[in-house]
């Protein structure tokens, strides 16, 4: 995930795009894609919902709603990559040691707090 928001960032398409007249004319040379990702460990069942016509897979767990929720974080942490304490604790040792604790919070769909935790992204450099 690191990588693809490093591309992103680095993308010389997105940033021919930047200069595009409309763009230009709403944002002024302020546009940037943004890209946050939230990512949280936790069991799962995945279920087809629809009719005859259209089926489409659901998925259903708190731990979605979990997800979500960390995802939604990165904005009010203002980081692109928020990541919960179970998936730090299934990362290689090099990998948790790139992830800093910046909170411990009760969020919708836990019963527990969750430690978050943020990868201090140089986007240039991914």
């Amino acid at each position: 995930f690191a990588k693809i928001i490093g591309a992103v960032h680095k993308s010389p398409t997105l940033a021919a795009y930047r200069g595009h007249p409309g763009l230009q004319n709403k944002f002024r040379s302020q546009y940037r894609v943004h890209l946050t990702c939230g990512l949280h460990l936790g069991w799962v069942i995945e279920g087809a919902v629809g009719s005859e016509y259209k089926i489409e897979a659901s998925y259903l767990s708190p731990n979605v709603e979990v997800a979500i929720n960390v995802e939604e974080a990165t904005q009010l942490y203002r980081v692109s990559f928020l990541v919960s304490e179970a998936v730090v604790k299934k990362c290689c040792i090099g990998m948790r040691d790139k992830c800093r604790l910046i909170d411990r919070v009760l969020v919708p769909g836990s019963r527990d707090p969750l430690e978050l935790y943020c990868v201090d992204l140089h986007h240039m450099q991914v």
